[in-house]
Formats: structure tokens, sequence, C-alpha cells
């Protein structure tokens, strides 16, 4: 019976050897798959690593590092570089290049050449990669000396050009990288122009288009919120864009325009503004009709008159800048700041007084003759820093305001006290002490008021 008992075991034993046997033959795996899938895929060509190593976007280590394979991993194999150095394997993130040196290929004469496609080195020791083409795009990252990128695109000039790199699609220099200073659409790879067309979107309820790159230019016309204006140019500081509208080529202002596509590569187009179109600020009359004078202030004598709504181009102004030099059908004369809206750049403004002289039109004839101001009647020249115009003829009074050194004022009164002259001041009727005023003209007929 033990020996029965002792042959059974060793039968069992056996049995349990040889199921284990083949348990171990039939579901032996790499990598996770099955003897008998290997066995099915053996037409196929694979990769086996001898030790671990990177897998690079491209057959260099100058491109980017997509993924890792681990010793012993295998990995399919889809393709081999044209320099038989570099192998496209599938790995667990995708598709790279793993070089040859570090991998056992089987089958690999079953793949094929595949060529990566165009690609540029970048030359110089940091590279900004923007978001667009041009200087003022936002910078996504950077690049460094050696390294390589995919080229998939370039600028409508070719000083730009559009790569595939780590982080996705951005935009460099083409001077700083291998192709260099000639545009690349000479170049073998013939890379197609990606750069979208500038335009921008007008941002405001209206918006004038202009002559020319500045306020100071004439209007043609005035586009509607939210219309697209393709933007063919720009000025040279970038606050103008010189766009194409219904009217035709005009500009409109930085501020009012949102853009798509332009990232300070437009080109500067100022040099393409006809100058005689420049019609400096302009002032436009605000009040029923306003009296034009010969001089800055209301002591000399009236030209003409202007009505509401008159626009007249600005040329000079005096020192207090409380009057305007326009220029109008009666010449150059002057009118009171007050009374109008001042539209465009006065900060380049001449300055000019009662001693420049003016030219004075005859609008009937069109004849000119050239004379100084002219005054009404006797007029108070402020000698002082500044003097207050007060409500009455007393420092007890209060003050409407005051008026700079040499600015001239028509004197229609005085105290009766004597010490006091009234006059009409940018304030309206008001009192100034005598000891501060100089009298030009003849005062000896000046009535007293009382207030």
């Amino acid at each position: 019976m033990k020996q029965q008992s002792h042959s059974f075991k060793m039968v069992v034993l056996i049995a349990l050897f040889l199921i284990s046997l083949s348990a171990v033959t039939t579901v032996r795996a790499e990598n996770g798959i099955p003897l008998q899938n290997l066995h099915e895929r053996q037409g196929s060509a694979s990769a086996t690593a001898n030790i671990a190593t990177n897998i690079h976007a491209g057959p260099s280590t100058a491109f980017w590092i997509v993924g890792t394979v681990n010793r012993f991993e295998t990995l399919p194999v889809i393709a081999i570089s044209p320099d038989g150095a570099w192998w496209l394997v599938n790995g667990r993130l995708g598709q790279g290049w793993v070089v040859g040196t570090a991998l056992t290929v089987t089958n690999g004469s079953s793949v094929g050449v595949q060529d990566p496609g165009a690609f540029i080195t970048v030359t110089a020791s940091l590279l900004n990669v923007r978001s667009g083409p041009g200087p003022t795009a936002a910078i996504q990252g950077r690049l460094s000396a050696g390294q390589r990128v995919y080229l998939i695109g370039q600028s409508n000039d070719g000083t730009w050009l559009n790569i595939r790199w780590q982080y996705g699609n951005g935009w460099v220099q083409a001077r700083f990288t291998s192709a260099g200073d000639a545009a690349p659409t000479t170049d073998a790879s013939g890379a197609p122009v990606t750069e979208l067309n500038a335009s921008g979107v007008v941002n405001a309820g209206s918006l004038n288009v202009r002559s020319g790159p500045g306020v100071n230019y004439e209007i043609i016309g005035t586009v509607v919120g939210g219309e697209l204006l393709p933007i063919i140019g720009r000025s040279s500081d970038g606050s103008w864009y010189n766009v194409q509208t219904v009217f035709g080529t005009g500009w409109v202002s930085a501020r009012y325009l949102i853009t798509r596509n332009e990232f300070g590569n437009a080109p500067v187009t100022e040099d393409t503004v006809d100058e005689n179109t420049y019609v400096g600020p302009v002032a436009i009359v605000n009040a029923g009709a306003l009296n034009i004078r010969s001089g800055p202030g209301a002591g000399y004598t009236i030209l003409g008159r202007a009505i509401g709504g008159d626009q007249f181009v600005i040329l000079a102004r005096d020192a207090s800048f409380l009057w305007i030099q326009i220029d109008t059908d009666f010449g150059e004369g002057w009118v009171n700041r007050n009374y109008i809206i001042i539209r465009g750049d006065v900060s380049s403004l001449p300055t000019a007084d009662a001693t420049t002289a003016i030219t004075v039109r005859d609008p009937a004839t069109g004849d000119t003759t050239v004379s100084t101001p002219t005054l009404i009647g006797p007029v108070a020249f402020v000698a002082t820093g500044a003097l207050n115009i007060r409500s009455g003829p007393n420092i007890s009074f209060s003050s409407l305001g005051s008026v700079p050194s040499t600015t001239r004022m028509p004197i229609i009164g005085q105290s009766p006290d004597r010490r006091w002259w009234k006059v009409d001041s940018p304030f309206g009727g008001g009192w100034v002490n005598k000891n501060y005023v100089l009298v030009e003209g003849d005062a000896s007929n000046v009535p007293v008021v009382s207030q």
C-alpha cells in the first residue's frame, strides 16, 4: 500500500509539473503581450530597447523629447529615417524617434523610409517663440541654440517662420535660425504662407476714418461699431492703422480698434499720406454766434461773425490760452476759447499776441492786407504776474477768476473812488485794481459806474 501511495504521488507531481510548464510556454509575455500574440505579429517590425532611452519628436537629439522607453521594453516600429540612424516607433505617448544604437530591431526591413519633414535649427543663444508673426505678439516661450523645430509656414514677407515645437504652433524670426535672412519661399522646403490677413473690429459706436494718421487730418467717412476693417499698414508709433473701408483707404485710431492677426508686423505706410489733407487742429463754434476779432481780447475790432457749428483751422494761441487765432474768410482772426470746441492736437501750436501781424481778407474780393490788431477803446494791460478779476471794486469782493500777465481787457467803467477799473474780462464784467494794470488808449472819458 505504501508503494502504491508513493507511485500515486509521483504521478500527481509529474502532472502538476507538466501543467505548470505548459502555462509558462503559453502565457509568457513581453510588455504584457501574450506569446501567442507575438507569434501573430511575427511579420511586423518591432524594437526592444537595450537601454532606457528618450523618444524624440524628430530623428535627432536636437528635437524635443516626447517620451521614454524602458530597458527590454518592446515597441512597434513604423519607419526608419533617411540616414538609417533612427527608428520611428509607436510609444506609450504616441509616435516618436529613437536612435538605432539603443534598439534591437526585428523585421526592420519590412518598414519603409520616412522623411520627418522640413525643420530649422535655432542659431541664436535664445530665441523668443511668439503667438504671431511680429515683435508685439505674445511670447509663448523660448528656444536655445541648436534646438530643432518643424517648419510649417512663413509670413507674407518671409521674415517670420511658423513652427511646430514642444508647446504647439508658434512664430520665430527667420534671421535667428538656419533659414537665415533669405525668405523660406526660395528654400527647398517650400514653406507655404500661413500668415492670416490682419484686420480690426471697430470698438466704438462710430469711428472717424481720416486721410492720415492723426486727428489733424481730414475726415473722409465714418464707420460703425462692429465693422471689420482689413489692416494694410500702420503709423511708425503704432497708434494709427491704415485700413480699407467703403470710402477707400484711410486711417483710424488704434485706441478704437480690436485687432485680429496683427502683431506689429503691418508695414509702416505713413509715406503714402497726402500731406495736402493735413488741416491742423480745428475750432468748432459752440455758440449761436461768435465775434471774430483782430486781436486776442474783447477790446479789439470785430472782423466778422461766425455761427454755431462753423469749423475753422486753428493757427495759434495766446500765452494764457484764453484766445485762439483761426483762419477765416475774413483772414487771421481771434475767438474766445470759452465759446469753441477744439478738435485735434494743439500741443505744438505757436504762441501769438497783440503785436503779431495778421492777414486780413476781404470776403468779397479775396484781396488781403497785412495789419496789426486794432483796439476799439481804452484797454487795461495786466502788468503783474497774475491778476484777480473781482465781482466788485474792493478786495472784499469774490474773485471771478484770474488772468495772466500781458492780458488785455477793454475798460468799460471805473469805481466812484477812481481806484478800480471795470473791464470786459474772459469771465464777464469784473473789476481790477488800477495799481496792477497799464492803460492803453485814451481813458479820460471812461464813465463812473457803481457796479
